[in-house]
């Protein structure tokens, strides 16, 4: 818990109540507060020393950077941690090619996936023409369900995808079927393609592509 300006441990052996209601270090604490009291270690980088009357001082524009430790010294970060902070890089960078058209965006975005043409193609089951197209020709309309087969391989965000998917020249319209596109952009989103497409027909939706999982592609489509 937080008194007096420290983070103890929650115990009556360090913090009491006083008559006001408020949190307290013990003496005992305040005299073995690397025991139970949070500690903070300062670092300054870029900082700018200086000294006067023959004391050093460091400039108020220097900026800092905190760390955190145990009462061992030990860090308190974790590898999970950093995993969530990459991940939130990796979505930053996304999201800084979002300002861009729909072909420079799907150029920016396969390289920061570091995916080819023919990846993509296979992992979509799109032709290599139709990701060119989508990549360079700007004149061009490219089905919706292509742009968001395309979003699902390359595994983006909820909120890259939904940008890339606004800028493209087709738009998502309020059907029954693209309202489960929608949906399979968020709740299936660690899929495959195929293994989306293979959910969409199982809700009696028409796939975004002919890559199906667990379908010969040649011969999934009935006609009335």
């Amino acid at each position: 818990m937080y008194a007096d300006g420290h983070y103890c441990i929650r115990d009556k052996k360090y913090v009491y109540t006083d008559n006001e209601g408020k949190k307290r270090l013990t003496q005992y604490a305040r005299e073995h507060m690397d025991e139970c009291c949070l500690v903070f270690e300062y670092k300054y980088e870029k900082m700018v020393v200086s000294s006067a009357d023959g004391a050093m001082r460091k400039s108020m524009t220097s900026s800092k950077k905190c760390i955190y430790t145990d009462k061992l010294g030990e860090s308190l970060v974790t590898e999970e941690g950093l995993q969530m902070r990459k991940k939130i890089e990796l979505q930053m960078e996304e999201r800084a090619v979002t300002i861009k058209n729909f072909n420079q965006m799907t150029v920016d975005l396969m390289k920061q996936k570091n995916i080819t043409v023919e990846g993509l193609a296979e992992k979509t089951g799109l032709s290599e023409e139709t990701i060119k197209n989508m990549r360079n020709n700007p004149l061009k309309k490219v089905a919706i369900e292509a742009v968001i087969a395309v979003s699902i391989a390359m595994g983006l965000s909820a909120q890259t995808a939904e940008a890339y998917i606004e800028s493209a020249p087709n738009k998502l319209l309020e059907t029954v079927d693209m309202n489960l596109y929608r949906y399979a952009m968020i709740a299936w989103s660690e899929l495959s393609v195929a293994e989306v497409n293979r959910r969409l027909i199982q809700c009696g939706a028409a796939p975004l592509t002919n890559l199906i999982k667990g379908y010969n592609e040649d011969i999934f489509v009935k006609t009335c």
